[in-house]
This record gives C-alpha cells, sequence and structure tokens, in this order.
C-alpha cells in the first residue's frame, strides 16, 4: 500500500504540474497533508504538541524530509516524465550510505560487499542519466539534477532523522511526523508566495484538483504514518524494503496513465540500480545482526 501511495504520488505530480506552478502545487499538497495529518491524530486521540526543544529537530528533519525535495521534485517533473522521477529516487538508499560512511555512522561502511553494491548502484545511475547527459531535451538536464537533488535532501533527512530523533522519548512518534509537515508547510508556502506560485484566478481542472488530494491525503498524511509505523513495528531496515518496489509500481502507473516506457537504458539502468540496492542491504542486514546471534 505504501509503495502504491508514493509510486502513484509521481504521476499525480505530473498532473498537477501540468496547470499549476511547481512550487505552488508542493505547497498545496503540503497543505492538505497537515490539515490530513492534524485530523487523524485528534481522531486518534494524539498529542499534537510537542515540548519546545524538541521542536526545532523535527523542523530541521521536516525540511529536508519533505520541503526541499518536494520542492526539486515539483519543479523537476516540469521537465521529465514521472517514471524517470520515480527512477531517481530509487537512488537514495545509495546517498544514505555513502553520506552516513562520510559521517563513520554507518556500520557498513567497513565492508567490501556493500561498497561494491554502491558502485553497482551509481553505475546504474550513469546509465538512467546517460541519454539525457548526451542529447537532452528542453530543460531535461535541469529537472534530471532537480530529481536528483531531491534524492539526495531524502538521505540528508533521514540521516538527520537518525541521530537528532532516534531515543527522544518526549515526541509521539505521529506527533513528530505533523511537526515535520508543520515545517514543510511553512516553507513551501513562503517559497510559493515569493516565486508566484499561486497565481490569482488559477481554476485547476477537477483531474488537478483530485490529484492534489490525492498527494496530501494518502502520499503525505496517510503514507507517512503508515511509513513511521513501519519503522517502528519492522525496523528501519525491513520498512526500507519500500525503495525495491516503489520504481516499478511508479513506471506502471507512468506507462497507463501517459503511455510512457522507460528508455532501454533507463531500463537496464534501474535493473542495475536495483541489484546494488540489494546487495548494500543484504550486507546491512548482516552488519546489524548481533555477534552473539551469528
Amino acid at each position: 500500500l505504501l509503495s502504491l501511495f508514493w509510486g502513484g504520488s509521481f504521476i499525480a505530480i505530473k498532473v498537477v504540474v501540468h496547470e499549476i506552478p511547481p512550487f505552488g502545487g508542493a505547497a498545496l499538497r503540503v497543505m492538505v497533508g497537515l490539515a490530513g495529518l492534524y485530523a487523524i491524530l485528534k481522531a486518534m486521540k494524539k498529542p499534537t504538541a510537542v515540548p519546545w526543544d524538541s521542536r526545532w529537530r523535527l523542523w530541521m528533519t521536516g525540511l529536508f524530509s519533505q520541503g526541499f525535495p518536494f520542492a526539486l521534485l515539483f519543479w523537476g517533473e516540469k521537465s521529465i516524465s514521472a517514471g524517470l522521477a520515480g527512477l531517481i529516487n530509487g537512488t537514495v538508499p545509495l546517498w544514505t550510505f555513502l553520506l552516513g560512511a562520510a559521517l563513520r555512522r554507518e556500520p557498513a561502511a567497513k565492508s567490501p560487499q556493500a561498497w561494491g553494491g554502491v558502485a553497482l548502484g551509481f553505475a546504474g545511475t550513469a546509465l538512467i542519466f546517460w541519454p539525457t547527459l548526451v542529447a537532452p531535451g528542453p530543460g531535461e538536464l535541469g529537472g534530471t539534477a532537480a530529481c536528483l537533488g531531491m534524492a539526495l535532501c531524502y538521505a540528508i533527512g533521514s540521516l538527520i532523522a537518525r541521530s537528532l530523533l532516534v531515543g527522544d522519548k518526549a515526541v509521539d512518534v505521529y506527533t513528530g511526523v505533523l511537526h515535520q509537515q508543520v515545517a514543510a508547510t511553512a516553507f513551501l508556502g513562503m517559497l510559493a508566495m515569493a516565486t508566484g506560485g499561486l497565481p490569482r484566478g488559477l481554476e485547476p481542472s477537477p483531474a488537478a484538483i483530485a490529484s492534489i488530494l490525492y498527494l496530501g491525503l494518502a502520499s503525505t498524511a496517510v503514507a507517512f504514518l503508515i511509513f513511521f509505523k513501519l519503522i517502528r513495528d519492522w525496523g528501519s531496515l525491513r520498512a526500507s524494503a519500500v525503495t525495491y518496489v516503489m520504481p516499478v509500481v511508479t513506471i506502471i502507473l507512468d506507462q497507463l496513465f501517459f503511455g510512457r516506457w522507460p528508455r532501454p537504458s533507463e531500463a537496464a539502468g534501474a535493473a542495475v540500480v536495483l541489484a546494488g540496492v540489494l546487495l548494500l542491504h543484504a550486507q546491512k542486514a548482516q552488519t546489524a545482526i548481533p555477534e552473539t546471534a551469528k
């Protein structure tokens, strides 16, 4: 279900940016998501307030897990296909590993197998990008770079959450998601106003309105609650299995809605990236096993 919600978000974004300026579309997504999250938490009788000393951690996480990457993703999808954006999103575990290794916070960084998975993943990424680098279409190079920045922001957000939020017993995990959404909404709202992202007289079509509601309620409010429940119940490693399925869902939906299959180089690159991520996660899972259990 989570893969469907997040994989479908790339399709919905493509519909939105066809009619609404990208930063305005991103702001509408998080506004609807914030309202949906607040209503869900109230229905669950969860607290909505957090201690002041925890808020800056949540806001910082929210900027990198939603605010910055949503802005880059909506802007990037003006120029590239939904399927390609989904494939680029599949590189997030590679960036997370590299940044964690650079900060000496990645236990698997000593493993040659893990580095082999990273090398394989980036070889696949090069295959995906090759047609764009050789003969880019109008705005395609910038859109691809923006979505690559999205993947990097997601990786940074994951590391920030790991270092700042893990072990913070003062914050309920679902309440933390709400406050991350607050930061993303404030940032994207100001960005949209500064860039004219919500022009007066805008009359989006029913398809665009439905896409905004889908993005805000399903792909943001419900999806993030599902994801953090999976992390709580399964752990972050098993929860990250969504990484394997989501690009496939996006490619299938891209074909169903827009009639576009990935280029041969994109399909080959996606397979190589998936192989690299699987190899990396296999090693990370082995590293996570305590020595006594081995």
